[in-house]
């Protein structure tokens, strides 16, 4: 089996201030770093030592780096996201399994004109995922021939079709052992807030429908999804985190997020979209108070479902709901006239291949 992977510009930085120290370093709040490695966002939530900051500068080989500091930018610890789309979580544990774990390294670190010595590896696993822990004194030459040396700390946690490493390089060997330390206690710390099984999924789409009947009965005009989204998916942030957060939740399972079956009183809801929910149980203050203040792009409104063999998107239904007399359709026409005027819904006969694609 070949080992290719497809090099992506995202890194992070880490910088610690005293790195012969950072065994002693407790670690603070959990945050969650976010990267856009297609087709989905990877989401990792992890803890770093109390006190440092997050910064993002523009860099000329980057598109993003983030940096995260506490006092001096002195050693630095990298985190580098790599898609390698040719394997899932099984193929990940074979190939752990089946190769040397410095041939690995080799191959990930680009080390292979390098003399690489292994002083410690193993295994281990990362809320699941597969991961190694390498410590090797690399010695490296130019293309003057001038040598150097130094001692890298790496470890490599391999998500799906993604590859995440965090690595520092040290001067001296007792540092790359401190390195280690911090290192370790830091990935004991990670999960993948957003792995969605399928179980999962369900039960957070059930909830993020219960929310709008939830409102509904508050007298509220937004459903309470920011807690949901912290409670069932980990989220943590500010509220423009949770807008960029629930909207690629709602983006990335948009023909999935459908409500189950609700009744109250004599009123009977079938199943139907979140979209559709909104709207049919009277929350159309929803979509002035949240939806209509994003930006055009922001959420692809054209999920649809398959109601007497046609595609029915939201516009589709406003229409339809009316026909049955239900609703007050001057008021649904006029979300749909903006949904479709300006955030690009269609009717679902105006989709197009791509866009009638199912996730």
């Amino acid at each position: 089996m070949s080992f290719k992977i497809k090099f992506f510009t995202f890194v992070i930085i880490i910088i610690s201030p005293f790195i012969t120290k950072a065994q002693n370093t407790q670690l603070g709040e959990s945050l969650i770093i976010r990267k856009n490695l297609k087709p989905k966002d990877l989401y990792i939530k992890l803890k770093l030592p109390k006190d440092w900051k997050i910064d993002q500068k523009e860099q000329k080989h980057y598109s993003m780096l983030e940096v995260l500091y506490n006092n001096s930018k002195k050693n630095k610890i990298f985190i580098n996201f790599n898609r390698n789309t040719a394997y899932t979580r099984d193929g990940n544990k074979a190939l752990i399994n089946s190769r040397e774990i410095k041939s690995f390294f080799l191959n990930f670190g680009q080390f292979k004109r390098d003399n690489l010595d292994i002083i410690s590896q193993k295994k281990l696993t990362v809320d699941t995922y597969p991961a190694l822990m390498i410590r090797a004194k690399v010695q490296k030459e130019n293309h003057l021939g001038e040598r150097s040396e130094f001692f890298r700390t790496s470890f490599i946690i391999l998500h799906k079709g993604s590859t995440i490493q965090f690595y520092t390089n040290s001067q001296y060997e007792i540092d790359s052992l401190n390195d280690q330390k911090i290192l370790e206690s830091m990935i004991k710390s990670i999960t993948f807030p957003y792995k969605n099984s399928d179980e999962q999924l369900e039960q957070t789409i059930c909830v993020v429908c219960s929310d709008v009947n939830y409102a509904k009965i508050k007298g509220q005009d937004m459903p309470p999804w920011k807690h949901t989204m912290e409670k069932y998916l980990g989220f943590q942030g500010n509220d423009r985190e949770f807008r960029a957060f629930f909207n690629n939740f709602l983006n990335t399972y948009k023909n999935q997020i459908i409500c189950p079956r609700y009744k109250v009183s004599s009123r009977v809801y079938p199943p139907q979209h979140l979209f559709k929910r909104i709207l049919a149980v009277g929350m159309n203050e929803t979509f002035e108070e949240y939806f209509f203040d994003l930006g055009d792009g922001d959420i692809d409104y054209n999920a649809y479902e398959i109601v007497n063999g046609k595609k029915e998107t939201i516009l589709d239904w406003v229409e339809n709901w009316i026909a049955l007399g239900r609703g007050d359709a001057e008021e649904l026409r006029d979300v749909a006239y903006s949904l479709k005027d300006e955030f690009g819904a269609k009717l679902g006969k105006d989709l197009t291949t791509k866009e009638s694609k199912k996730n």
